[in-house]
């Protein structure tokens, strides 16, 4: 992957998961690797000399990282969760998740409610602004963004918000009753304002459609 400002390189395993990303940017060349469990799930991060081991909740549909570790499985970070993320503990500091409707992480709050840090961003994820120090790696959509590569790893694949793509192909086949379906790259089919891809496979976002089908008939015979 290239780009005017930054170049990449990325080394896969045999289960199409990324597992070494180089990137570089000007003369500065970073160095990132990833490990997965048996059932594909990220649970591992090394970068330039920093080790990150992710404790996750793999029990409801969607997987999430309830904690990270050091390579001594001494604590750095603990999250609280609920339906979403609830707070982040790093440092002995709390700070608590403020979301916008489409569920991403526009301002971080402290244990007063003083708002320490916010984001702003574009249609696909950019970070157009942000203000405040506070380490944070999850952003848009309440995902888990990473500085060094630009990604955002949505699970099953990685999605890169500076062109709207995923950097795998799908392993969804598509319909040909929908045509937009069909295309291998393309990030909440091409319309991230009224979709979202927590998963990165298209079969998550049409149960998801199938789901407001559904909470719609309700209304619409309670109304009746």
């Amino acid at each position: 992957m290239t780009s005017p400002s930054k170049s990449a390189l990325y080394v896969y395993n045999a289960e199409n998961r990324l597992v070494r990303a180089t990137v570089q940017s000007g003369n500065n060349v970073s160095v990132e690797e990833y490990k997965y469990d048996y059932a594909g799930n990220r649970i591992a991060k090394s970068s330039e000399g920093e080790y990150t081991k992710y404790l996750l909740d793999v029990n409801g549909e969607l997987t999430y990282v309830l904690a990270e570790m050091n390579y001594d499985g001494t604590e750095k970070c603990f999250y609280t969760r609920g339906d979403e993320l609830i707070s982040q503990e790093r440092d002995g500091k709390k700070s608590y998740y403020v979301y916008d409707g489409h569920g991403s992480v526009r301002a971080l709050a402290d244990e007063n409610g003083k708002v320490t840090d916010k984001y702003v961003y574009d249609a696909f994820g950019n970070l157009i602004s942000s203000v405040g120090s506070t380490k944070n790696d999850f952003l848009f959509c309440g995902e888990q963004f990473d500085p060094v590569t630009g990604l955002y790893y949505l699970r099953a694949r990685y999605m890169n918000p500076s062109v709207g793509r995923f950097i795998t192909m799908d392993s969804y086949e598509g319909s040909i009753d929908d045509p937009v379906s069909l295309h291998k790259y393309l990030y909440a089919n091409s319309n991230p304002v009224m979709y979202s891809d927590p998963i990165g496979q298209k079969f998550l976002a049409l149960k998801i459609l199938a789901i407001l089908g559904v909470q719609l008939l309700v209304i619409y015979f309670m109304e009746k």
